[in-house]
């Protein structure tokens, strides 16, 4: 699987660097490598990769045909925070639609921007969807995004230094998956 990896973070970087053309490119090739290995979670993250992809270029129909296939392979793998997380967008692009607007891309996929709540200043990378799979498939226990509920509560911290800042991640961990 390590060439998935290298290409989910080829996705990332040219995320970074705002090469929406490259990022469908690694993705793809990603999604091809991983067709043979029957990876269902690997190949649901590089789906949902390629549905922010398509709402960048806002095309919500191939957007929501992706994460729909993502979320069959996250619930083949028994994944309900995959499922739930995939079931979050699928609500976001129906009432978008609803209401005859564009869907928003999910900022934490394939990179994720994120300063606190305050998303017009001050923004900085921090990981890729695909290194948080990583991470999800690693460790037992709940691993929080900022899309995630329970989130805001979570990364609340004691210090009120600190109240300006959030974590890119939250990671709950309770053992490792062997």
């Amino acid at each position: 699987m390590g060439l998935a990896s290298t290409l989910w973070r080829t996705a990332d970087l040219a995320f970074a660097r705002g090469d929406i053309d490259e990022v469908e490119a690694a993705l793809q090739e990603a999604r091809s490598v991983l067709g043979e290995t029957q990876r269902e979670r690997w190949i649901a993250n590089t789906l949902s990769g390629l549905a922010e992809v398509a709402l960048l270029r806002g095309d919500t129909g191939r957007a929501s045909a992706l994460l729909a296939d993502a979320r069959e392979r996250y619930a083949a793998r028994d994944d309900a925070v995959g499922v739930a997380n995939i079931e979050e967008r699928l609500r976001g692009l129906a009432k978008a639609s609803a209401k005859g607007g564009k869907a928003a891309p999910d900022r934490t996929s394939p990179t994720a921007m994120t300063k606190g709540e305050d998303h017009e200043s001050d923004h900085f990378p921090v990981l890729g969807e695909a290194t948080v799979q990583e991470l999800r498939e690693a460790v037992q226990g709940e691993i929080l995004t900022p899309a995630d509920d329970g989130y805001l509560e979570a990364s609340r911290i004691w210090n009120g230094a600190h109240d300006d800042r959030r974590p890119a991640l939250i990671v709950r961990c309770s053992g490792r998956r062997t």
